[in-house]
């Protein structure tokens, strides 16, 4: 027995020291932190830099025909066509708005653009660029009316500009996930749309692109896709939830792609991947948003999720409506509302009247959504960075779920970033690891404008981890010990 000492000793030492590593290997992984608040700067965004580009791109479509987008219109491709400001327009020390007045595409639109200077039309702008919008439609009731060409028919659009540069061309690329919806029969389909916005009056070459959809030419070319996924051309039953995304990646070959989704009760359904086959070693800057200038075809680089007439350019009214929108961005953690917004876009030509739009919050948690209801509005900002706030949480685990006043927020790669109402809310961090649950509460107060950073204390989430991994390896330990005892006996 005696000769057994030195082995089980040096195996328990062993034994403890991998512990500590692993202890302190899953500490660094998850970020952990030391103290029950700590500073973090907010994520970085890309700021895209913009070039002229003289040249067309040059390569192949491939067609797999589309389908019907909306059974009232003889034609089977239904454009959403872009406005172009007036190139004679000059954009110093302001930012130019295509419309003016209703009729207007009416809804919540992120332009780069905060703070306006008093008695002047000029803004502080901002940019950034993300991977990924989600706009998320919930109708409680919606009739809207046009001429006899539009009947009862109205589009929901998400709309943003893609930028990608390829050989040192920067390309410009009016990306739109569309929900066309009869307010009568309350019948719903998807459609989508790719303009080019690289040089004034450039159109999509049919060996450009690849994905479900083909090409239309009705003056400038452009690339349109429709679903017949599940969820398309059913009939709505109200509450009704719309969610449309737009993702930007890249491919195996360097090739700048766009999948397009939607969500109306159905689950997610991902009904067209277009990829821009001629960018052969592309450095893909995802959807910009920048409040600093305009593509070269005059549109702006914002990001919108509006209410408008069903294609063609057409307008109507809103008969009567008690809808909401939000508006979200991938930051690199999570989805996340925009700290600036107008009520009106200036990118597409469907338009509607009789609308207004105001910005609301949800009382318990401060998540901020856009009510749409009839009656006229003035076009105009909805909120400003200075009238909302920010919250960051640091140092979590790599990926889990935050609970803020009763409402669940993902996030990946330690962090959370929201904004949101001022206001006072619960935070409730749930951890899980094998089976045991820790919970970290808070209690946080939200001012005007604030930028608040905290972190959960680090006893509190990751304690019960480290019994945990403290007891499993005594358990392993103490098991070996008498397996080795009993075979020595």
């Amino acid at each position: 027995m005696n000769g057994l000492c030195f082995p089980i000793k040096k195996m328990v030492s062993l034994l403890f020291v991998i512990a500590i590593t692993l202890v302190a290997v899953f500490a660094t992984s998850a970020n952990v932190g030391v103290g029950a608040f700590q500073t973090l700067t907010e994520p970085v965004h890309c700021i895209c830099p913009l070039m002229n580009n003289s040249s067309p791109e040059s390569s192949s479509l491939d067609t797999e025909g589309s389908m019907t987008a909306i059974n009232h219109f003889k034609s089977n491709l239904i454009p959403f066509p872009p406005l172009y400001f007036n190139t004679n327009d000059s954009l110093e020390g302001s930012k130019l708005f295509f419309y003016s007045g209703e009729p207007a595409p009416m809804g919540i639109v992120d332009y780069g653009l905060s703070t306006p200077v008093p008695s002047a039309l000029s803004y502080n702008a901002y940019s950034y660029s993300t991977s990924e919008f989600m706009g998320k439609v919930t109708i409680n009731s919606l009739l809207t009316k046009g001429n006899r060409s539009v009947g009862n028919s109205m589009s929901i659009q998400l709309n943003s500009m893609l930028v990608f540069n390829n050989s040192g061309k920067q390309f410009d690329y009016w990306v739109q996930d569309i929900a066309l919806l009869d307010t009568y029969s309350k019948y719903v389909s998807f459609e989508d749309n790719i303009w080019n916005s690289s040089w004034p009056g450039s159109g999509i070459y049919a060996t450009s692109l690849s994905g479900n959809g083909t090409i239309y030419s009705g003056g400038i070319s452009f690339y349109v896709s429709s679903s017949s996924m599940q969820g398309s051309m059913i009939r709505l039953n109200y509450p009704a939830t719309i969610s449309l995304e737009v993702t930007s990646f890249e491919t195996l070959s360097n090739q700048p792609a766009v999948s397009f989704r939607y969500n109306d009760g159905y689950g997610w359904q991902e009904y067209d991947t277009v990829i821009f086959k001629f960018a052969h070693a592309a450095k893909n800057d995802g959807f910009l948003v920048d409040g600093n200038m305009m593509t070269p075809a005059r549109q702006d680089y914002d990001a919108e999720l509006v209410l408008g007439g069903p294609g063609h350019g057409y307008t109507t009214s809103d008969v009567s409506s008690n809808v909401s929108l939000q508006l979200e961005f991938w930051n690199g953690f999570n989805l996340q509302s925009a700290k600036n917004a107008f009520n009106f876009g200036s990118d597409t030509s469907e338009t509607i009247s009789n609308t207004s739009v105001s910005e609301e919050h949800f009382i318990s948690n401060g998540a901020l959504y856009t009510k749409v209801s009839n009656g006229e509005e003035v076009l105009s900002a909805l909120y400003d960075q200075q009238d909302v706030s920010t919250l960051t949480i640091s140092n979590l685990i790599p990926k889990g779920d935050v609970i803020i006043g009763g409402q669940n927020y993902n996030f990946t790669d330690g962090n959370l970033v929201l904004t949101l109402w001022p206001g006072n809310y619960s935070v409730k961090f749930i951890a899980n690891f094998l089976g045991v649950h820790t919970y970290w509460n808070s209690s946080i107060t939200l001012s005007l404008g604030e930028n608040l950073n905290i972190s959960p204390i680090y006893s509190t989430i990751y304690k019960a981890m480290i019994i945990v991994f403290v007891l499993v390896i005594a358990i392993i330990t103490l098991i070996l010990i008498i397996t080795i005892r009993k075979r020595n006996r």
